[in-house]
């Protein structure tokens, strides 16, 4: 509470309130010919082959940010700073993931930024 005198003049100020999850704009990340995110990194690590609208820094960009990552079978995981080995999942697994996180049972409704922790934790990338 302040105190204020009778003369003061006090301006409200506006809350945007949002009427959808903040998540689903980012959560929606293709490529350019419409593949998952994480495809050229699986086919680079296979095959070491670059997607053909790759120019050479992008190429070197995808060189050194392959070396994150770990696959085993058809899975991809990104290895975390602490050893954990991360799974990369595609648009429909993550939205799964994010709606029984934040909704799910006993789900505790948390913002953004505490539930991406909770899902790294959980061992998804």
């Amino acid at each position: 509470m302040v105190e204020c005198s009778s003369d003061t003049q006090i301006r409200p100020f506006l809350v945007e309130k949002r009427c959808e999850p903040t998540y689903e704009e980012s959560v929606n990340v293709l490529t350019a010919d419409g593949k998952i995110w994480f495809t050229p990194i699986i086919d680079f690590i296979r095959e070491k082959r670059y997607p053909k609208q790759f120019t050479v820094g992008d190429k070197k960009r995808l060189q050194k940010f392959a070396t994150q990552f770990i696959l085993q079978g058809d899975l991809l995981y990104k290895r975390s700073y602490d050893g954990i080995q991360l799974l990369c999942v595609n648009e429909e697994q993550a939205q799964t993931i994010i709606k029984e996180i934040h909704q799910g049972i006993c789900g505790p409704h948390m913002n953004a930024r505490m539930l991406a922790k909770k899902i790294l934790r959980l061992g998804y990338y």
